[in-house]
Protein backbone atom coordinates (compact mmCIF):
# COMPACT_ATOMS: atom_id res chain seq x y z
CA UNK A 1 0.00 0.00 0.00
CA UNK A 2 1.53 3.44 -1.43
CA UNK A 3 2.28 6.36 1.27
CA UNK A 4 -0.34 8.64 -0.85
CA UNK A 5 -2.89 5.97 -0.44
CA UNK A 6 -2.49 6.15 3.53
CA UNK A 7 -2.20 9.71 3.94
CA UNK A 8 -5.64 9.69 1.96
CA UNK A 9 -7.22 7.32 4.67
CA UNK A 10 -5.46 9.53 7.51
CA UNK A 11 -7.39 12.62 6.28
CA UNK A 12 -10.28 10.69 5.71
CA UNK A 13 -10.60 9.34 8.69
CA UNK A 14 -9.18 12.89 10.49
CA UNK A 15 -12.25 14.39 8.98
CA UNK A 16 -15.27 12.24 9.32
CA UNK A 17 -14.19 11.18 12.97
CA UNK A 18 -15.63 14.95 13.48
CA UNK A 19 -18.85 13.67 12.51
CA UNK A 20 -22.18 11.69 12.48
CA UNK A 21 -23.38 9.62 9.52
CA UNK A 22 -24.82 11.85 7.18
CA UNK A 23 -27.44 10.28 4.59
CA UNK A 24 -25.10 11.20 1.88
CA UNK A 25 -22.27 8.74 3.78
CA UNK A 26 -25.05 5.99 3.42
CA UNK A 27 -24.44 3.00 0.41
CA UNK A 28 -27.04 4.58 -2.29
CA UNK A 29 -30.32 2.99 -2.13
CA UNK A 30 -34.44 4.05 -3.70
CA UNK A 31 -34.68 6.17 -6.36
CA UNK A 32 -32.83 4.59 -9.66
CA UNK A 33 -31.24 1.69 -7.34
CA UNK A 34 -33.08 -1.05 -8.58
CA UNK A 35 -33.66 -1.50 -4.88
CA UNK A 36 -36.89 -3.85 -4.06
CA UNK A 37 -39.11 -2.89 -1.41
CA UNK A 38 -41.80 -4.10 1.15
CA UNK A 39 -43.59 -1.24 3.01
CA UNK A 40 -47.10 -1.33 5.32
CA UNK A 41 -45.73 -4.88 7.19
CA UNK A 42 -45.34 -6.05 10.29
CA UNK A 43 -43.17 -9.04 11.19
CA UNK A 44 -42.72 -10.10 7.23
CA UNK A 45 -39.69 -11.65 5.88
CA UNK A 46 -38.31 -11.88 2.30
CA UNK A 47 -35.65 -13.92 0.68
CA UNK A 48 -32.72 -12.96 -1.37
CA UNK A 49 -30.93 -15.75 -3.68
CA UNK A 50 -26.75 -14.66 -3.45
CA UNK A 51 -24.88 -14.09 -6.33
CA UNK A 52 -22.14 -14.99 -4.47
CA UNK A 53 -22.24 -17.25 -1.13
CA UNK A 54 -21.57 -15.19 1.97
CA UNK A 55 -19.19 -16.31 4.52
CA UNK A 56 -20.80 -16.32 7.79
CA UNK A 57 -18.73 -17.65 11.18
CA UNK A 58 -17.00 -19.62 8.66
CA UNK A 59 -20.31 -21.21 6.87
CA UNK A 60 -21.01 -20.43 3.51
CA UNK A 61 -24.49 -18.81 2.63
CA UNK A 62 -26.56 -18.67 -1.15
CA UNK A 63 -29.77 -17.21 0.28
CA UNK A 64 -30.18 -14.48 2.62
CA UNK A 65 -33.67 -13.36 4.40
CA UNK A 66 -34.11 -9.71 5.11
CA UNK A 67 -36.70 -8.85 7.94
CA UNK A 68 -38.22 -5.91 8.66
CA UNK A 69 -37.60 -6.12 12.16
CA UNK A 70 -33.92 -4.87 11.66
CA UNK A 71 -32.43 -8.09 11.09
CA UNK A 72 -31.20 -10.71 8.14
CA UNK A 73 -31.57 -14.46 8.95
CA UNK A 74 -29.50 -17.20 7.83
CA UNK A 75 -31.18 -21.31 6.80
CA UNK A 76 -34.74 -19.72 7.55
CA UNK A 77 -36.67 -17.01 7.89
CA UNK A 78 -37.25 -15.08 11.03
CA UNK A 79 -40.36 -13.72 10.38
CA UNK A 80 -41.62 -12.31 14.44
CA UNK A 81 -39.99 -10.36 16.85
CA UNK A 82 -38.98 -11.65 19.90
CA UNK A 83 -37.31 -10.39 22.66
CA UNK A 84 -34.99 -13.43 23.96
CA UNK A 85 -31.33 -12.42 24.56
CA UNK A 86 -28.72 -14.12 22.44
CA UNK A 87 -27.05 -16.53 21.69
CA UNK A 88 -30.28 -18.13 20.26
CA UNK A 89 -30.97 -21.53 17.80
CA UNK A 90 -31.01 -19.17 15.15
CA UNK A 91 -28.23 -17.63 12.68
CA UNK A 92 -28.75 -13.95 12.44
CA UNK A 93 -27.50 -10.29 11.78
CA UNK A 94 -29.13 -7.96 13.81
CA UNK A 95 -28.19 -4.02 12.97
CA UNK A 96 -30.84 -2.85 15.15
CA UNK A 97 -32.76 -6.06 15.92
CA UNK A 98 -36.58 -4.34 17.20
CA UNK A 99 -40.07 -4.26 16.92
CA UNK A 100 -40.08 -2.46 13.80
CA UNK A 101 -44.11 -2.13 12.36
CA UNK A 102 -44.32 0.23 9.18
CA UNK A 103 -48.02 -0.26 8.79
CA UNK A 104 -49.97 3.05 8.29
CA UNK A 105 -46.81 4.29 5.82
CA UNK A 106 -44.30 4.62 8.81
CA UNK A 107 -41.10 3.66 6.79
CA UNK A 108 -39.61 1.21 3.66
CA UNK A 109 -37.07 -1.05 3.36
CA UNK A 110 -35.11 -1.10 0.60
CA UNK A 111 -32.83 -3.84 -0.13
CA UNK A 112 -30.63 -5.34 -3.40
CA UNK A 113 -27.44 -7.41 -4.15
CA UNK A 114 -25.27 -5.25 -6.92
CA UNK A 115 -21.92 -5.36 -8.29
CA UNK A 116 -21.97 -1.87 -9.68
CA UNK A 117 -18.08 -0.76 -9.38
CA UNK A 118 -19.01 2.40 -7.73
CA UNK A 119 -20.83 0.31 -4.83
CA UNK A 120 -17.39 -1.88 -4.97
CA UNK A 121 -15.07 0.70 -4.71
CA UNK A 122 -16.78 2.17 -1.23
CA UNK A 123 -16.76 -0.93 0.20
CA UNK A 124 -12.77 -1.24 -0.51
CA UNK A 125 -12.38 2.19 1.30
CA UNK A 126 -14.96 1.09 3.75
CA UNK A 127 -12.66 -2.07 4.87
CA UNK A 128 -9.19 -0.59 4.02
CA UNK A 129 -10.59 2.30 6.50
CA UNK A 130 -11.21 -0.33 9.33
CA UNK A 131 -8.46 -3.05 8.56
CA UNK A 132 -5.39 -1.07 7.45
CA UNK A 133 -3.37 -3.72 7.17
CA UNK A 134 -4.90 -6.51 5.64
CA UNK A 135 -4.54 -6.98 1.43
CA UNK A 136 -7.02 -4.72 -0.57
CA UNK A 137 -10.42 -6.04 -0.94
CA UNK A 138 -12.50 -6.10 -4.28
CA UNK A 139 -16.62 -7.43 -3.24
CA UNK A 140 -17.77 -9.68 -5.73
CA UNK A 141 -20.68 -8.99 -4.69
CA UNK A 142 -22.55 -6.55 -1.96
CA UNK A 143 -26.17 -6.63 -0.33
CA UNK A 144 -27.79 -3.35 0.87
CA UNK A 145 -30.64 -3.53 3.50
CA UNK A 146 -31.74 0.45 4.44
CA UNK A 147 -34.31 0.82 6.96
CA UNK A 148 -36.25 4.15 6.01
CA UNK A 149 -37.97 5.88 8.81
CA UNK A 150 -39.22 2.96 10.27
CA UNK A 151 -42.01 3.41 13.39
CA UNK A 152 -42.12 0.38 15.68
CA UNK A 153 -45.16 -1.34 17.14
CA UNK A 154 -48.12 -1.00 17.50
CA UNK A 155 -48.52 1.23 14.23
CA UNK A 156 -46.69 3.98 16.03
CA UNK A 157 -45.65 7.03 13.71
CA UNK A 158 -44.65 9.35 16.11
CA UNK A 159 -40.64 8.31 15.67
CA UNK A 160 -38.44 7.33 12.97
CA UNK A 161 -35.38 5.22 12.81
CA UNK A 162 -33.16 5.02 9.52
CA UNK A 163 -30.33 2.55 9.45
CA UNK A 164 -28.62 0.49 7.12
CA UNK A 165 -26.76 -3.12 6.98
CA UNK A 166 -23.94 -4.20 4.22
CA UNK A 167 -22.49 -7.16 3.49
CA UNK A 168 -19.62 -8.01 0.80
CA UNK A 169 -17.81 -10.78 -0.14
CA UNK A 170 -15.06 -12.03 -2.44
CA UNK A 171 -15.65 -15.35 -1.82
CA UNK A 172 -12.96 -15.70 1.05
CA UNK A 173 -13.50 -12.88 3.50
CA UNK A 174 -16.82 -11.26 4.46
CA UNK A 175 -17.49 -8.21 5.73
CA UNK A 176 -20.50 -6.32 7.14
CA UNK A 177 -21.33 -2.51 7.85
CA UNK A 178 -23.85 -1.12 9.99
CA UNK A 179 -24.38 2.64 9.31
CA UNK A 180 -27.16 4.85 11.61
CA UNK A 181 -28.24 7.99 10.10
CA UNK A 182 -27.29 11.19 12.29
CA UNK A 183 -30.24 11.61 14.37
CA UNK A 184 -31.81 8.98 12.98
CA UNK A 185 -32.31 6.62 15.82
CA UNK A 186 -35.47 7.85 18.09
CA UNK A 187 -36.90 4.73 19.27
CA UNK A 188 -35.67 0.99 21.23
CA UNK A 189 -38.38 -0.56 21.89
CA UNK A 190 -42.48 -1.76 20.72
CA UNK A 191 -45.69 -1.76 22.67
CA UNK A 192 -45.61 -4.95 22.93
CA UNK A 193 -41.76 -5.21 24.29
CA UNK A 194 -42.60 -3.12 27.64
CA UNK A 195 -41.91 -0.24 26.01
CA UNK A 196 -43.81 3.19 26.13
CA UNK A 197 -43.54 5.74 23.36
CA UNK A 198 -40.78 3.52 22.00
CA UNK A 199 -38.70 3.58 25.02
CA UNK A 200 -37.88 1.03 27.96
CA UNK A 201 -38.69 -2.42 27.92
CA UNK A 202 -36.48 -4.64 26.15
CA UNK A 203 -34.43 -2.45 24.04
CA UNK A 204 -32.89 -3.45 20.51
CA UNK A 205 -30.38 -6.06 19.77
CA UNK A 206 -27.64 -5.16 17.88
CA UNK A 207 -24.75 -7.84 16.73
CA UNK A 208 -24.45 -11.03 15.63
CA UNK A 209 -25.96 -15.05 16.30
CA UNK A 210 -24.24 -18.06 14.57
CA UNK A 211 -27.16 -20.87 15.84
CA UNK A 212 -26.46 -24.32 16.64
CA UNK A 213 -25.89 -26.82 19.61
CA UNK A 214 -22.63 -24.57 19.98
CA UNK A 215 -23.93 -21.32 19.51
CA UNK A 216 -21.84 -18.46 19.69
CA UNK A 217 -22.67 -14.20 19.34
CA UNK A 218 -21.27 -11.07 19.16
CA UNK A 219 -23.19 -8.19 20.52
CA UNK A 220 -22.27 -4.39 20.01
CA UNK A 221 -21.24 -2.22 23.22
CA UNK A 222 -24.93 -1.04 24.40
CA UNK A 223 -27.05 -3.43 22.53
CA UNK A 224 -30.13 -4.37 25.07
CA UNK A 225 -29.66 -1.80 26.85
CA UNK A 226 -31.17 1.93 27.36
CA UNK A 227 -27.71 3.15 25.48
CA UNK A 228 -28.55 1.84 22.44
CA UNK A 229 -30.56 4.94 21.79
CA UNK A 230 -27.16 6.51 20.96
CA UNK A 231 -25.64 3.70 18.29
CA UNK A 232 -25.44 7.04 16.25
CA UNK A 233 -22.98 8.03 18.24
CA UNK A 234 -20.64 5.01 18.90
CA UNK A 235 -18.51 3.63 16.00
CA UNK A 236 -16.00 0.80 15.88
CA UNK A 237 -13.73 3.15 13.82
CA UNK A 238 -14.13 6.16 15.05
CA UNK A 239 -16.58 7.33 12.95
CA UNK A 240 -19.80 8.18 14.82
CA UNK A 241 -22.65 5.48 13.42
CA UNK A 242 -20.35 3.21 11.40
CA UNK A 243 -19.43 0.42 12.46
CA UNK A 244 -17.42 -2.83 10.13
CA UNK A 245 -16.82 -6.02 11.06
CA UNK A 246 -15.30 -9.19 9.33
CA UNK A 247 -17.32 -12.34 9.73
CA UNK A 248 -16.04 -15.32 7.54
CA UNK A 249 -13.88 -16.74 10.44
CA UNK A 250 -15.21 -18.81 13.57
CA UNK A 251 -15.52 -15.25 15.58
CA UNK A 252 -16.59 -11.93 14.42
CA UNK A 253 -13.58 -9.82 14.26
CA UNK A 254 -14.04 -6.07 14.65
CA UNK A 255 -12.11 -2.78 13.47
CA UNK A 256 -8.31 -2.67 15.03
CA UNK A 257 -8.48 0.97 15.08
CA UNK A 258 -11.54 1.32 17.18
CA UNK A 259 -11.79 2.56 20.92
CA UNK A 260 -12.49 1.80 24.40
CA UNK A 261 -12.73 5.32 25.36
CA UNK A 262 -10.77 6.19 28.15
CA UNK A 263 -10.56 4.04 31.14
CA UNK A 264 -12.53 4.34 33.93
CA UNK A 265 -10.98 4.07 37.79
CA UNK A 266 -12.29 4.42 41.07
CA UNK A 267 -11.51 6.65 43.80
CA UNK A 268 -9.09 8.15 41.20
CA UNK A 269 -7.32 10.58 44.22
CA UNK A 270 -5.34 7.26 45.64
CA UNK A 271 -5.25 5.28 41.86
CA UNK A 272 -2.57 6.33 39.06
CA UNK A 273 -3.83 5.27 36.14
CA UNK A 274 -1.51 4.63 32.85
CA UNK A 275 -2.02 4.09 29.33
CA UNK A 276 -1.10 5.05 25.60
CA UNK A 277 -3.71 4.48 23.54
CA UNK A 278 -7.56 3.07 24.20
CA UNK A 279 -7.46 1.24 20.53
CA UNK A 280 -8.33 -2.71 20.49
CA UNK A 281 -5.45 -5.02 22.27
CA UNK A 282 -4.22 -2.11 24.12
CA UNK A 283 -3.52 -1.72 28.32
CA UNK A 284 -4.26 0.39 30.75
CA UNK A 285 -2.14 -0.20 33.83
CA UNK A 286 -3.20 0.53 37.15
CA UNK A 287 -1.60 1.31 40.34
CA UNK A 288 -1.94 3.50 43.86
CA UNK A 289 0.18 5.87 45.66
CA UNK A 290 2.35 5.37 48.53
CA UNK A 291 0.63 4.06 51.55
CA UNK A 292 -2.46 2.52 49.56
CA UNK A 293 -2.85 -1.00 47.72
CA UNK A 294 -4.44 -1.70 44.89
CA UNK A 295 -7.43 -4.43 44.96
CA UNK A 296 -8.20 -6.02 41.92
CA UNK A 297 -6.36 -5.93 38.36
CA UNK A 298 -3.21 -4.00 37.45
CA UNK A 299 -3.86 -4.18 33.72
CA UNK A 300 -7.04 -4.13 31.68
CA UNK A 301 -7.46 -4.72 28.00
CA UNK A 302 -9.16 -3.10 25.78
CA UNK A 303 -11.46 -5.59 23.87
CA UNK A 304 -12.76 -5.90 20.56
CA UNK A 305 -16.02 -5.51 21.79
CA UNK A 306 -15.37 -1.61 23.00
CA UNK A 307 -15.13 -2.46 26.80
CA UNK A 308 -12.12 -2.45 29.17
CA UNK A 309 -11.83 -5.94 30.53
CA UNK A 310 -12.64 -6.76 34.00
CA UNK A 311 -13.78 -4.20 36.71
CA UNK A 312 -11.75 -0.95 37.66
CA UNK A 313 -9.31 -1.90 40.77
CA UNK A 314 -9.26 0.94 43.37
CA UNK A 315 -6.65 1.85 46.07
CA UNK A 316 -7.27 1.36 50.21
CA UNK A 317 -4.57 2.40 52.61
CA UNK A 318 -2.43 -0.16 53.54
Amino acid sequence: MNLGYLLMLFLLLLFQSCLSVPISRFYDFAGSTGDQTFTNVDDQSTSLNLQSNFVFYGTNFSTVFINNNGLLSFYAAHNEYTSAPFPLPQTLIAPFWADVDTRNGAGTVYYRETTASAIVSKVAQDIALAFPNQPPFTAKSVVIVTWSEVGYYEENDDKHNTFQCVLATDGGRSYVIFLYLDDGINWVTGDASGGLNGLGGTEAYVGFNFGGQNATYFAVQGSRTPAVIDIETTSNVEVAGLWIFQVNEAEIITSTIGSCGTPDQLYANATILSYNTTTVNSTATYSCENGYNLVGVSVRTCQSSGNWSGSPPYCQIG
